[in-house]
């Protein structure tokens, strides 16, 4: 066996890393960014939830997740 092959394979195996390497790259930065917005999203958001009023007078509270449209008021509580 010819022992110009042995360098031969390890160029072959460094150039084949590179290659999946510069592939692997930008997929990779395009995760890492995605998972920055998601957490900067996540602490925009509030600890705790929303209660306001329900406007009709009763002073019961109506959980309200922001983003979401608010339960319309039907009518007065019933006794």
């Amino acid at each position: 066996m010819d022992l110009i092959w042995i360098p031969v394979g390890i160029a072959a195996w460094f150039l084949v890393s590179v290659v999946i390497g510069l592939c692997i790259g930008p997929v990779l930065k395009n995760c890492s960014l995605a998972r920055e917005s998601a957490d900067q999203q996540r602490d925009e958001r509030p600890l705790s939830p929303v209660w306001p009023s329900t406007g009709a007078g009763t002073g019961e509270p109506v959980l309200h997740i922001p983003g979401t449209r608010r339960p319309a008021v039907t009518g007065q509580r019933a006794s």
